[in-house]
């Protein structure tokens, strides 16, 4: 009698399927295999993380590992720098004020423009007040932590408008468009795309997660990277349940789940190898586990006798 959410495993991305191809500025396929042939004789320079993610060092994940012990398995190690890919090769985020007035690259008129973008983005975020865009005396040491919290007040954002159009109307260029939403914000899409529109609420969230996060672990980057690679990570959460009786199946995926028709409350879960496990909860990150669809069905089978989660 429960309802059956199917699990579609065709939306998976990239990172499940372990393969990627891409060629965003018209590289030729033989100077591919020439940068190819000549990285596999530098191959004990070098290690390929096949799971590549960051965490921002101001973030609830860093919290949960703290806050779970499992940090005590795990070595992080603040990202240097961070750098934009555009038609120009891979150029530098500027972080601070310092940095943004040194960019060669950005005119007066930009940095101008872009340091009361700043101001304006900084007194609407309702989260933390951030270290970043500030001089080494404005920093001082052992401030982090004594930064007060703050209600959000739009000011001269409309918050629901598009980020585009927010962007427009502080005359920032397309370059500076870029820095914004790419190296800042980590956009997918571009800010006009109309299928995957970004508000400037999100915009202004995105940029806040950002600067938040400078300045807590080294002046460089915002972001931490696992010392032996983000499949560590996962390991560490093995290690720490394996001491409070964690069972592990390798090699199964999801089917389906099993669903209460009235309540909408989780019975089980269903498995490629035919077995059920029963469980309240599922915890699951949208790359392996994505609903194909909310229709309603009938769970076939059910609960298999003295199955559990």
């Amino acid at each position: 009698g429960a309802r059956r959410v199917e699990v579609s495993a065709s939306s998976r991305s990239c990172y499940v399927q372990r393969r990627f191809s891409g060629d965003p500025f018209g590289v030729h396929a033989e100077t591919q295999s020439e940068t190819l042939a000549k990285l596999a004789g530098m191959s004990n320079s070098f290690s390929i993380d096949l799971l590549p993610r960051c965490l921002f060092s101001r973030s609830d994940a860093v919290d949960i590992m703290i806050q779970s012990s499992v940090s005590r398995y795990l070595e992080f190690q603040p990202l240097q720098s961070s750098a934009l890919l555009t038609s120009d090769g891979f150029v530098a985020v500027p972080k601070t004020k310092g940095e943004i007035f040194k960019d060669p690259r950005l005119s007066l008129v930009e940095k101008r423009l872009l340091m009361k973008f700043i101001a304006t983005v900084a007194s609407s975020s309702g989260t933390t007040k951030s270290l970043a865009f500030q001089s080494p005396a404005q920093i001082g040491t052992d401030v982090a932590g004594q930064i007060p919290r703050r209600e959000r007040d739009a000011g001269k954002l409309q918050l629901d408008a598009p980020w585009a159009a927010t962007l427009a109307q502080f005359s920032m260029s397309a370059r500076l468009q870029e820095w914004l939403s790419f190296g800042i914000g980590f956009q997918d899409w571009r800010p006009d795309d109309e299928e995957h529109p970004l508000t400037t609420e999100e915009g202004v969230d995105r940029f806040n997660r950002f600067v938040s996060s400078l300045h807590i672990f080294g002046d460089g980057c915002p972001l931490l990277y696992p010392a032996y690679g983000a499949g560590d990570v996962s390991q560490a959460f093995t290690r720490l349940c394996a001491l409070h009786d964690a069972v592990y199946k390798l090699r199964t995926d999801v089917t389906y789940l099993a669903v209460d028709p009235d309540s909408g409350a989780l019975q089980g879960l269903a498995t490629s190898d035919g077995g059920f496990v029963k469980c309240t909860a599922v915890l699951a990150s949208p790359d392996h586990v994505a609903p194909a669809s909310s229709a309603t069905g009938s769970a076939e089978g059910g609960p298999a006798p003295g199955a559990s989660a």
